[in-house]
Protein backbone atom coordinates (compact mmCIF):
# COMPACT_ATOMS: atom_id res chain seq x y z
CA UNK A 1 0.00 0.00 0.00
CA UNK A 2 1.58 3.22 -0.88
CA UNK A 3 0.63 6.69 1.00
CA UNK A 4 0.90 9.82 -1.18
CA UNK A 5 2.66 13.14 0.09
CA UNK A 6 -1.36 14.47 0.47
CA UNK A 7 -2.50 11.95 3.07
CA UNK A 8 -3.16 12.96 6.93
CA UNK A 9 -0.74 10.55 8.73
CA UNK A 10 0.79 12.18 11.95
CA UNK A 11 -1.07 12.01 15.10
CA UNK A 12 0.10 15.28 17.28
CA UNK A 13 2.19 13.46 19.46
CA UNK A 14 3.90 11.66 16.22
CA UNK A 15 4.55 14.87 14.82
CA UNK A 16 5.83 16.11 18.45
CA UNK A 17 8.39 13.39 18.61
CA UNK A 18 9.46 14.13 15.26
CA UNK A 19 10.50 17.63 15.97
CA UNK A 20 12.21 16.56 18.91
CA UNK A 21 14.41 14.34 16.84
CA UNK A 22 15.50 16.43 14.17
CA UNK A 23 16.05 19.31 17.32
CA UNK A 24 18.71 16.50 18.34
CA UNK A 25 19.97 15.89 15.07
CA UNK A 26 20.77 19.11 13.45
CA UNK A 27 23.07 19.78 16.33
CA UNK A 28 24.93 16.13 15.41
CA UNK A 29 27.69 17.61 13.13
CA UNK A 30 29.11 14.56 11.11
CA UNK A 31 25.66 13.81 11.00
CA UNK A 32 24.54 16.71 9.63
CA UNK A 33 27.24 17.07 7.37
CA UNK A 34 26.57 13.68 5.62
CA UNK A 35 22.93 13.88 5.47
CA UNK A 36 23.72 17.54 3.35
CA UNK A 37 26.25 15.99 1.49
CA UNK A 38 23.69 13.13 0.12
CA UNK A 39 21.03 15.58 -0.31
CA UNK A 40 23.21 17.51 -2.74
CA UNK A 41 24.54 14.52 -4.91
CA UNK A 42 21.33 12.70 -5.20
CA UNK A 43 18.63 14.15 -7.16
CA UNK A 44 15.83 12.22 -5.71
CA UNK A 45 15.94 13.46 -2.26
CA UNK A 46 15.81 17.60 -4.05
CA UNK A 47 13.33 16.85 -6.60
CA UNK A 48 11.33 13.42 -6.00
CA UNK A 49 7.87 13.03 -5.58
CA UNK A 50 6.81 11.99 -1.46
CA UNK A 51 5.45 8.29 -0.86
CA UNK A 52 4.80 7.72 2.65
CA UNK A 53 5.53 3.74 3.46
CA UNK A 54 3.79 1.13 5.39
CA UNK A 55 5.64 -0.78 8.11
CA UNK A 56 5.96 -4.55 9.53
CA UNK A 57 7.41 -6.40 12.52
CA UNK A 58 6.88 -9.57 11.16
CA UNK A 59 6.59 -9.16 7.34
CA UNK A 60 3.04 -10.27 6.94
CA UNK A 61 0.94 -7.16 8.65
CA UNK A 62 2.13 -4.05 7.95
CA UNK A 63 0.46 -0.89 8.85
CA UNK A 64 0.98 3.21 8.25
CA UNK A 65 3.72 4.90 9.62
CA UNK A 66 4.28 6.40 12.72
CA UNK A 67 2.10 4.81 15.21
CA UNK A 68 2.90 4.70 18.29
CA UNK A 69 2.52 2.56 21.13
CA UNK A 70 2.26 3.81 24.94
CA UNK A 71 6.62 2.96 24.88
CA UNK A 72 6.78 5.91 22.95
CA UNK A 73 8.33 3.36 19.90
CA UNK A 74 8.02 5.10 16.67
CA UNK A 75 9.06 4.46 13.38
CA UNK A 76 8.59 6.72 9.95
CA UNK A 77 9.31 5.73 6.87
CA UNK A 78 9.09 7.34 3.55
CA UNK A 79 10.32 7.16 0.14
CA UNK A 80 11.42 9.96 -2.46
CA UNK A 81 11.42 8.88 -5.86
CA UNK A 82 12.87 10.87 -9.04
CA UNK A 83 13.14 9.52 -12.27
CA UNK A 84 12.73 5.46 -11.21
CA UNK A 85 15.43 6.59 -8.61
CA UNK A 86 14.22 5.46 -5.27
CA UNK A 87 15.74 6.73 -1.90
CA UNK A 88 14.20 4.93 1.25
CA UNK A 89 14.06 7.29 4.02
CA UNK A 90 13.31 6.02 7.69
CA UNK A 91 13.53 7.28 11.28
CA UNK A 92 13.45 5.29 14.08
CA UNK A 93 12.52 7.87 17.09
CA UNK A 94 12.55 5.39 19.92
CA UNK A 95 15.13 7.11 23.11
CA UNK A 96 16.79 3.29 23.75
CA UNK A 97 15.92 0.37 21.76
CA UNK A 98 16.70 -0.54 18.16
CA UNK A 99 13.93 -1.21 15.46
CA UNK A 100 13.65 -4.35 13.22
CA UNK A 101 11.44 -3.67 10.26
CA UNK A 102 10.21 -4.74 6.98
CA UNK A 103 9.58 -1.33 4.71
CA UNK A 104 7.54 -1.66 1.73
CA UNK A 105 9.21 -0.25 -1.25
CA UNK A 106 8.28 0.75 -4.60
CA UNK A 107 6.91 -2.68 -6.63
CA UNK A 108 7.87 -1.56 -10.34
CA UNK A 109 11.19 -0.03 -9.39
CA UNK A 110 12.53 -3.27 -7.57
CA UNK A 111 12.81 -6.72 -8.73
CA UNK A 112 12.73 -9.14 -6.16
CA UNK A 113 16.68 -10.80 -4.48
CA UNK A 114 18.26 -7.10 -5.95
CA UNK A 115 19.55 -5.25 -3.40
CA UNK A 116 19.44 -1.45 -1.72
CA UNK A 117 22.30 0.29 -0.31
CA UNK A 118 22.93 2.60 2.30
CA UNK A 119 23.00 5.69 1.61
CA UNK A 120 23.22 7.31 5.36
CA UNK A 121 23.47 6.04 8.41
CA UNK A 122 25.84 3.68 11.37
CA UNK A 123 28.66 1.76 10.27
CA UNK A 124 26.42 -0.83 12.47
CA UNK A 125 23.92 -1.69 10.22
CA UNK A 126 24.19 -3.54 6.63
CA UNK A 127 25.55 -1.85 3.65
CA UNK A 128 23.16 -3.56 1.78
CA UNK A 129 19.71 -5.10 2.06
CA UNK A 130 17.63 -7.80 0.13
CA UNK A 131 14.52 -6.77 -1.74
CA UNK A 132 11.79 -9.22 -1.05
CA UNK A 133 8.10 -10.46 -2.23
CA UNK A 134 6.60 -8.96 1.29
CA UNK A 135 3.22 -6.23 0.47
CA UNK A 136 4.57 -6.15 -3.45
CA UNK A 137 8.38 -5.49 -2.69
CA UNK A 138 9.95 -4.66 0.91
CA UNK A 139 13.42 -4.83 3.01
CA UNK A 140 14.16 -5.31 6.21
CA UNK A 141 16.06 -2.93 8.18
CA UNK A 142 17.45 -2.95 11.78
CA UNK A 143 17.06 1.01 12.75
CA UNK A 144 19.31 2.09 15.98
CA UNK A 145 17.57 4.30 18.41
CA UNK A 146 16.95 8.11 17.06
CA UNK A 147 18.57 7.13 14.11
CA UNK A 148 18.06 8.27 10.49
CA UNK A 149 18.96 5.64 7.75
CA UNK A 150 18.49 5.69 4.20
CA UNK A 151 18.95 3.42 1.19
CA UNK A 152 18.98 3.21 -2.64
Amino acid sequence: MEITSDTLWANARDQAALRGFFEEYRVRGEEIAALLSLIQKQPALQHGTYHWRTISGNGTDFQLPGLADEQDTCILAWSRIFEASEILCVINLHHWKEAVVYVTIDDGLHASGTRMNRLLGSESIPAELNVEDRNGKSIRLTIPPRSLVMYG
